[in-house]
């Protein structure tokens, strides 16, 4: 075929290289299908993954004998604000518990009590109970673990490879482009089915948790095909250290608040004390961001974490391996000293919609991880990003199994092909604009626009400009080498990404967990339990709104 480098045939393409993808690839994997992995990076060190600090909860009931996968339903919903999709929560804290126990197999160690055998279990961001297992080595260990598994298994890798379109033979989703990021060859994948789990889009905001920094090329694969996505007006903020002024990206919160730290303002107040007085440090990551936020706004910053109140017995390898060494290059002792910490976007709880089952609603496609959403809704428990990752990663390796087995390769249109590769050549060129600067420009505007807080006005400037971006700046952007032209790709998705969430923040009128609106400041549970969805419509970006549909055993608001 004209343009490709290579043609691969598999059952199973999974797109994507962190937890959600590993999972899916070994169940298919163990199912004897021949099973492709495409990741836009080096496996196991790309995404959000592996500075996710890797800490699942799971209801053993190790650390306090009344926690029970129940309970772990409860806060989950609960703690979402009751927009979760419950049928896919029952899933995940009914399974992860199975997952947990299959990573140990395969030699990922877990930390214990004394007797060897229980998990040590910590207490985190609005759990009820200590539930959360820590790895040893954190999320870098468990990802190489993981690694190591996927090759074991005999998964074909494809590495440096970025996925820029999918294909469909009627509704049927039949195979992908993806272009070398290093070399700059086109490969073509043929499947009977395919996983998205290649994260979300962190590098729409300026400040972030991340590395390495996603870039919305699963939102947009999924959606140029008819997939709707959903909820992506919840944009998950957490703190980061920034000592000395200086951002750093790293896991989040919980590692030092589940210890014991403590967060203060420039007064030397504990702030929290004010906005969640009973549940303070372990309320949750709503919470603290948006009273983080508000404290700095009203000229109260910058806010301080004393690590002082952590306890030696609880002075562990999780903070010394993941942030004492960051921390210690900026010249901070964490274990004494009192530093800054600023909001900073940890991941999207939004994404493509799927049911239990990680369906898309496009026939053989399927998604998981941070691709997906269903699990969190408004607001997520910590550890539950990875418990979902284990769960419905897996998930989606199963079922797109079962749809891959005994069917045929569907067709693709050769025309559709050349297409695609002539969009993509479109950017090359030395004259033009530098991407580099539009995803400046991109950033800049998520931020103010549909950073922690929102209001109508900037969310109507924000989906004229990002549309605006989009449709006249993208296509100006040159690169007269492969970095910027990977870069100028990388800016189209972001600026859809921009416009979906800015048209989905200013659907929803009123604050619900990580959506706060300044105009609409109280929860409706009346008029908003219901979830914004986003689609293409004549190559615009269309929304309508879905009511949840409570079924008898769900969870329902009190009143």
């Amino acid at each position: 075929m004209r343009g490709v480098h290579k043609i691969v045939e598999c059952d199973v393409l999974i797109i994507g290289g962190g937890l959600a993808a590993c999972m899916a690839a070994l169940e298919a994997a163990k199912r004897g299908v021949r099973v492709s992995l495409v990741d836009k990076g080096r496996l196991g060190r790309s995404g959000s993954s592996p500075t996710s600090g890797g800490v699942p909860q799971a209801a053993f009931g190790h650390a306090d004998p009344r926690d029970n996968k129940e309970m772990h339903f409860k806060d989950t919903v609960i703690g979402g604000e009751f927009l979760s999709r419950q049928k896919i929560v029952r899933a995940m804290v009914d399974e992860v518990t199975a997952r947990v126990v299959e990573l140990e197999e395969i030699g990922v160690r877990f930390k214990k009590q004394d007797d060897g055998k229980k998990f040590y279990q910590e207490k985190r961001l609005g759990s009820s109970y200590a539930r959360s297992v820590p790895p040893l080595g954190g999320s870098v260990g468990m990802l190489g673990t993981l690694r190591k598994e996927v090759f074991n298994r005999e998964v074909d890798v494809h590495q440096w490879l970025m996925i820029t379109k999918l294909f469909k033979d009627n509704d049927r989703v039949t195979g992908a482009l993806g272009i070398d990021v290093q070399t700059g060859h086109f490969s073509l994948f043929k499947a009977k089915a395919i996983v998205l789990a290649a994260g979300s889009a962190i590098a729409l905001q300026k400040y972030t948790s991340a590395n390495f920094l996603t870039t919305g090329d699963a939102y947009l694969a999924a959606f140029d095909i008819g997939a709707k996505l959903a909820n992506l007006e919840f944009l998950e903020f957490t703190l980061i250290p920034a000592p000395k002024g200086l951002a750093i990206p790293m896991a989040g919160l919980s590692p030092f608040t589940s210890k014991g730290g403590r967060f203060f303002n420039s007064l030397g107040e504990r702030f929290l004390e004010k906005y969640d007085p009973e549940r303070l440090e372990n309320t949750t990551r709503a919470m603290i961001v948006s009273s983080t936020y508000k404290e700095m706004r009203e000229g109260r910053g910058p806010i301080y974490m004393d690590p002082s109140f952590i306890p030696d017995e609880k002075w562990d390898a999780e903070i010394t391996f993941e942030y004492a060494p960051k921390l210690a290059k900026a010249g901070i002792d964490c274990r004494t000293e009192k530093f800054e910490w600023v909001p900073a976007l940890h991941t999207f709880l939004g994404g493509i919609s799927i049911n239990e089952r990680c369906e898309t609603g496009i026939e053989g496609l399927y998604a998981s991880g941070e691709s997906s959403t269903g699990t969190h809704g408004a607001n997520r428990l910590s550890g539950n990003a990875i418990a979902s990752c284990l769960v419905l990663g897996a998930r989606s390796g199963k079922f797109a199994t079962h749809f891959a087995l005994g069917r045929d390769y569907g067709s693709i249109d050769e025309r559709n092909v050349s297409e695609e590769i002539a969009r993509i050549e479109s950017f090359k060129g030395d004259e033009g604009l530098n991407p580099f600067e539009v995803e400046t420009e991109i950033q800049d505007l998520a931020w103010g626009s549909v950073g922690v807080v929102r209001n109508e006005g900037g969310l109507k400037s924000g989906v004229s400009r990002f549309e605006e971006i989009r449709k006249e700046k993208v296509p100006r952007s040159k690169g007269k080498d492969l970095r910027r032209l990977v870069k100028a790709l990388e800016c189209g998705n972001l600026a859809l990404v921009g416009e979906m969430v800015a048209r989905s923040a200013l659907e929803r009128k009123e604050s619900r967990g990580q959506h706060s609106r300044e105009d609409y400041p109280i929860r409706d549970d009346k008029n908003w339990l219901k979830w914004v969805k986003v689609y293409k419509k004549d190559e615009s970006v269309a929304c309508e709104i879905e009511p949840i549909r409570f079924g008898e055993e769900d969870l329902r608001p009190a009143g």
